[in-house]
């Protein structure tokens, strides 16, 4: 049995506003893309900070509309060295997405995974020569 030393009334719980519970951003997204952030508070994602993360989602899941705004608000320049640095990097956008945007990007398919990229984590691993052992 559980005993605790004190007692919550209900005159001592104060109701909180899901204002108070975030912090809204500085720069937020627009309305347009906040329903691929259901799992957020579109609220504290914020263009500028969170844009890598943000041109990934839209890339991903967005429709037309969404990509224009993409388009317009962060550029080719950027967006080219977003999915440049995931399709070398950790590969978060699924293959048909990444080889969709390259073709769409620099006229040429990716080539296709190999079983062993496929199967395989998308977690790096430093080579062992780089590790050091730590006494």
């Amino acid at each position: 049995m559980l005993y605790f030393d004190y007692m919550v009334t209900p005159q001592d719980v104060k109701p909180v506003s899901i204002q108070s519970a975030f912090h809204p951003a500085p720069n937020p997204i627009p309305l347009l893309v906040h329903n691929l952030f259901h799992n957020y508070h579109p609220e504290t994602v914020d263009q500028a900070r969170d844009g890598k993360w943000v041109v990934l989602t839209v890339l991903a899941y967005g429709n037309m509309e969404q990509w224009r705004w993409m388009w317009q608000a962060y550029g080719r320049d950027f967006i080219e060295e977003v999915i440049d640095r995931d399709i070398h990097g950790l590969q978060t956008l699924p293959h048909p997405v990444a080889n969709l945007w390259s073709l769409f990007l620099w006229g040429r398919k990716l080539p296709p995974r190999s079983m062993k990229e496929w199967w395989s984590t998308t977690r790096r691993f430093p080579p062992p020569d780089v590790l050091v052992e730590i006494k």
